[in-house]
């Protein structure tokens, strides 16, 4: 059964201000390490909460739901895993 559109709508725009502060640390000529830190971290907190609810068993998802969920939280992970690596990079060279 797919998620009511109202739902999706939804995440969709509680998702544009994180979309527009992401874009407001990329304009400037150096990311604020503060900045790198929060969207590395809400990155985390994504993974985490894509895995934790069906792993807790309070939502039971099919083998496509949980190949969807491994693979969104996979990609997000690695995102974090970049971010991260970038902002130690960047750091060391300062």
């Amino acid at each position: 059964m797919p998620p009511p559109p109202a739902l999706l709508g939804g995440a969709g725009l509680a998702l544009l201000p994180v979309a527009a502060f992401m874009a407001w640390l990329a304009h400037g000529p150096a990311v604020p390490r503060q900045g790198l830190r929060l969207v590395v971290a809400g990155n985390v907190l994504w993974v985490v909460a894509s895995l934790l609810p069906p792993l807790l068993g309070m939502v039971s998802p099919n083998a496509l739901g949980w190949a969807f969920l491994v693979g969104q939280a996979g990609f997000v992970g690695l995102l974090a895993w970049l971010e991260a690596g970038a902002g130690r990079a960047a750091a060391a060279a300062a």
